[in-house]
């Protein structure tokens, strides 16, 4: 909607009216297909800007391409390493992991008060990604110390998920009569903008 709103309107006046052109890559289950995705898509297209890969190990390995190709990609995923690697490509718009940590430790100390109800136990499920990593690490290392030597961190238990049976990964695919590459659904979806000069 965005696109064609401001293609509607004339397009990208700074750049002599240039149209926005969206090309899509599917990041696949797996860093590996993420990056190679990244890959061919910014390599084989005329690319100005990219966002997407949305899980964070996803957008670590996405960026590390964009930055080496030199092409801006704006990135609405948590990790803190993100942005912390010194990348001049790479643009973070979401509050970091370890600032969601902060600020959910203080919500549920705060709702405890309110409701005088004080916390013996809480529990936080989670995965082993990049953004879940860095969620817990303050919270192991300083948040819960300073709150006091009541607070303590426990691990209660690793579990290792299977992985789907095929049934359930192949409802997921496109026919083979589709034209598309991904399957409409999928929550990994690369987006990049690719920007083409109107004609005179």
């Amino acid at each position: 909607m965005a696109i064609e709103e401001i293609n509607s309107q004339g397009g990208i006046k700074a750049l002599g009216g240039a149209k926005i052109v969206l090309r899509e890559a599917d990041a696949g289950d797996s860093v590996e297909k993420a990056v190679s995705a990244a890959q061919r898509v910014l390599t084989r297209e005329k690319i100005s800007a990219g966002i997407g890969s949305w899980l964070s190990s996803f957008t670590l390995g996405v960026t590390e391409v964009a930055e080496r190709l030199q092409v801006p990609w704006l990135s609405l995923s948590y990790a803190d390493s993100i942005t912390e690697r010194g990348f001049k490509y790479t643009f973070q718009t979401s509050p970091v992991s370890s600032l969601q940590a902060e600020q959910a430790l203080d919500l549920v100390t705060e709702l405890a008060k309110k409701n005088n109800r004080p916390i013996k136990k809480a529990a936080i499920v989670g995965d082993n990604t990049a953004a879940s990593m860095f969620f817990y690490k303050p919270l192991k290392e300083k948040l819960l110390a300073a709150r006091g030597s009541s607070w303590s961190w426990t691990t209660c238990g690793r579990h290792r998920w299977p992985t789907p049976p095929r049934s359930c990964r192949s409802s997921a695919r496109p026919s083979p009569t589709s034209s598309s590459t991904a399957p409409p659904t999928s929550p990994t979806r690369s987006r990049c903008c690719r920007r083409s000069r109107s004609s005179a």
